[in-house]
């Protein structure tokens, strides 16, 4: 008997906040202080929320889920119009920055407009300033969502209009959650906590790391089921290790 994983990435991937693994409570409160109604952002001169840390942490998925969040929070509806880019994948660095300056002149269709800028340490130097200038024209009418592995190749006014959060690894222990709620899908109880645990730090951090190891998991004890015609899909399986 196969697990089936066609929908696994749909499955697990955040969707909401409490799906996503921070380092530390301050972490958390500090999304949530931006996502707020009331929370005052955007605003004193800070429009962007920039998330550093290590590879692999789930960075670039909070940040593709932060405009539906504060669009939620402002307007009861999810973001109509945000924009994303890949800055590694993106070689018109100057089309780019055109297009958010120019997009900033327009009344906003969401309560804001929205730019998700993915491994933003990659925009070349001789357009770091025009983010700065970017940031300066959307005002309190715009949110900025940049992302990071290298904080220290970030433009210092780029980095004095965002709320900076860390994005550093989470303790193994605050993944525990996602594996079983993995494990648990698929009906796969009864493995220790710890276990889960020691299984997490081996994957140094990585959210990429944790679910696939998890996935193996499934794989590993549906492959060990003694009868497995006799299973119903729905049934949990009971495993020891």
């Amino acid at each position: 008997m196969q697990p089936d994983f066609s929908n696994f990435d749909e499955q697990f991937q955040p969707k909401v906040l409490g799906d996503v693994v921070f380092k530390d409570a301050k972490a958390k409160q500090m999304i949530e202080g931006c996502i707020a109604k009331n929370g005052g952002f955007p605003g004193s001169g800070k429009n962007g929320i920039l998330l550093y840390g290590d590879v692999g942490t789930g960075k670039s998925a909070l940040a593709k889920i932060l405009p539906d969040l504060i669009e939620q929070a402002h307007s009861g509806q999810e973001a109509q119009l945000p924009q994303y880019f890949d800055i590694a994948a993106t070689s018109n660095h100057a089309q780019m920055m055109v297009s958010i300056a120019n997009r900033c002149n327009f009344t906003p269709i969401d309560a804001f407009h929205y730019f998700v800028l993915d491994e933003v340490d990659n925009l070349t130097g001789a357009y770091m300033p025009s983010l700065k200038t970017a940031m300066n024209g959307g005002g309190q009418h715009a949110v900025f969502i940049l992302t990071t592995n290298n904080l220290s190749k970030i433009d210092r006014a780029v980095i004095d209009r965002c709320h900076v959060v860390d994005f550093t690894a989470a303790p193994s222990s605050n993944w525990l959650p996602v594996m079983s709620r993995v494990l648990s899908y698929y009906g796969v109880l009864g493995i220790p906590d710890q276990v889960l645990i020691d299984i997490a730090k081996a994957c140094k951090g990585s959210g990429r790391g944790v679910l696939n190891a998890s996935k193996q998991i499934v794989k590993h004890y549906y492959a060990n089921i003694p009868n497995p015609a006799t299973l119903i899909p729905t049934q949990p399986i009971a495993v020891t290790i």
